[in-house]
């Protein structure tokens, strides 16, 4: 009975629901900030609207997967990509408030449109049974996916683009392992901190793209 209820466990992702925050920063990582071609005489005014707020999101198996459930964690995703954003023109274009031709401001509109985050197991269900008898380790895989609408005007004239960025992370989840009682798995590698790194990640992929983008059109 026993080994039924650690199979059914590890088929759940070991205690489906959880409301552990999911950690993200503001800091730009050293290929955005190596990438940075600053306008001395632009300056932004940039507005952020998200079709999410900050509070809970569903962690969801791929494609629906059978057996394994969804993991509810606590999240400001939406706050730290609006501030590292921010942060990320402030570096990029000189400050609105010392700029005084009016003619040198642009508009600059992000929107976040999709913010999605899935897992699949890496180990068959044989290995799943397995592991419920004798113990050892499995592998998930989690996917961030970023989705940004991006409207610039300078001038008169106006310029919109779509951004998708994504990043994977693997978890190990261990049985009977040291891994489920290391600190390592329970802090830095956790499912938690693992999210947020791949959240990271993909917030810095897209500014990448915007640095991109705005050189691009001349800025």
């Amino acid at each position: 009975m026993r080994t039924t209820l650690t199979i059914i466990s590890l088929l759940t992702l070991t205690g489906c629901v959880t409301t552990s925050p999911i950690p993200t920063s503001r800091s730009m990582n050293d290929f955005v900030m190596m990438s940075l071609k600053v306008n001395n005489q632009k300056s932004v005014n940039y507005n952020f609207i998200s079709n999410y707020v900050d509070g809970q999101i569903e962690v969801s198996p791929e494609e629906n997967i059978s057996g394994y459930s969804k993991i509810l964690f606590s999240h400001t995703i939406p706050s730290t990509s609006k501030g590292m954003i921010q942060q990320f023109l402030d570096y990029r274009f000189i400050p609105s408030t010392t700029n005084t031709d009016s003619t040198n401001i642009v508009g600059l509109d992000i929107e976040l449109r999709e913010l999605n985050i899935t897992y699949k197991p890496l180990n068959s269900t044989g290995d799943v049974v397995l592991v419920a008898f004798i113990g050892g380790e499995l592998s998930y895989l989690y996917k961030t996916v970023l989705s940004y609408n991006v409207k610039l005007r300078v001038g008169e004239q106006t310029y919109e683009r779509n951004f998708s960025v994504n990043s994977e992370q693997n978890f190990i989840s261990g049985v009977g392992t040291g891994t489920s009682t290391s600190n390592v798995y329970r802090g830095e590698q956790s499912q938690n901190q693992l999210i947020g790194k791949s959240v990271d990640e993909c917030n810095n992929k897209f500014l990448m793209l915007l640095n991109k983008y705005l050189e691009e059109n001349g800025l």
